[in-house]
């Protein structure tokens, strides 16, 4: 918990309380003023083109709520590539990097996945693209996989004079397999403040 002197205008003392896992808010003295920003999970990176066969796409990242009064879901995650195409990054917040075509020597350097999306205040951002893979032989389109999306933001002002459950979305994850070293998304938040 923290405090902040001007978030709702004049007078100071507001307080508010972020939180990065489950849990619960309760309202001081059974009622309070609150201003809330959900932020969903970003979703992870796309798997590159590897092993002469298509990677797996990324996953989804998780929905973050506050009660029922606002709800934010993650970030998709980035495409896989499957050879020599440009994957595209995941939607979001802020959208993932798409990644570019890939080489079709053996000598050639493998294409960089993209990145991932930058998350609302650096908070559940995508997950980065994997590589493309770097054994691939003559005629090999070894090209990288699109970024996750950053998660999607939900605000909510209002009176609350119940407790809220509140639910942290989690980054998404990577699928069985994932050769290419795609990145995990980030996991988001939610931000209370109250009087």
């Amino acid at each position: 918990m923290g405090t902040t002197s001007s978030f709702f205008g004049g007078g100071g003392g507001q307080k508010y309380q972020m939180f990065i896992s489950n849990g619960t808010f309760v309202p001081p003295n059974g009622s309070s003023e609150v201003f809330v920003i959900c932020i969903g999970g970003g979703g992870s990176g796309g798997e590159g083109y590897h092993t002469s066969s298509t990677g797996n796409n990324g996953n989804t990242g998780g929905t973050s709520s506050f009660g029922s009064l606002a709800s934010a879901t993650g970030g998709t995650g980035g495409e896989a590539n499957g050879g020599g195409n440009n994957a595209n990054g995941g939607t979001g917040y802020n959208g993932g990097g798409d990644a570019g075509t890939g080489h079709n020597s053996a000598q050639g350097s493998p294409t960089s996945g993209g990145p991932g999306g930058m998350g609302f205040m650096g908070i559940g951002s995508g997950g980065h693209g994997g590589a493309g893979n770097t054994n691939g032989g003559y005629g090999t389109n070894r090209a990288g996989g699109g970024g996750g999306g950053s998660g999607n933001v939900a605000t909510y002002s209002g009176t609350v004079t119940s407790n809220q459950t509140v639910t942290v979305g989690t980054g998404g994850s990577l699928s069985s397999g994932n050769n290419s070293h795609p990145c995990t998304g980030s996991h988001g938040a939610v931000i209370v403040y109250y009087t």
